[in-house]
């Protein structure tokens, strides 16, 4: 995957092919080892995923998660949530506990302001999005 995804080029409809399937690959556990650094730097595209993106869904698990902060990248795990959270579809439950633990973690030091004003607006787009009559 690793080899035919670097050579092609960079679209948002590429990206968001190749983010939607590594989020759907990084689900599965015996997959997720086999998954290339490179392959990774995708998420920070940032390409607009469709509503109902399966790859949101199951990206959105601890296990992938746990993945993506283990690369220690913080530009990419501050991508990987921008993109998961969505007013389309839904974060696992599993998944908001590890990302309301992840957060004061990843982002609490000084110096990361500036990624936590970006999360801060994404929320706020949510919210923005998001109908109350529909929520009623």
């Amino acid at each position: 995957m690793g080899t035919a995804v670097s050579a092609t080029p960079h679209t948002e409809e590429v990206a968001r092919s190749v983010v939607d399937a590594l989020l759907q690959i990084a689900y599965q556990k015996e997959l997720l080892p086999y998954i290339p650094l490179d392959i990774w730097s995708w998420l920070k595209t940032r390409p607009s995923l469709p509503p109902g993106c399966v790859g949101c869904f199951f990206g959105s698990f601890p296990g992938v998660i746990k993945a993506v902060q283990g690369l220690k990248d913080v530009e990419l795990l501050e991508s990987y949530l921008v993109l998961v959270w969505s007013e389309w579809g839904a974060v696992s439950n599993e998944g908001f506990d590890e990302m309301c633990v992840s957060l004061p973690k990843d982002f609490g030091e000084i110096g990361m302001g500036h990624h936590r004003a970006n999360l801060i607006e994404r929320l706020d787009h949510i919210l923005g999005q998001l109908d109350l009559e529909y929520l009623q």
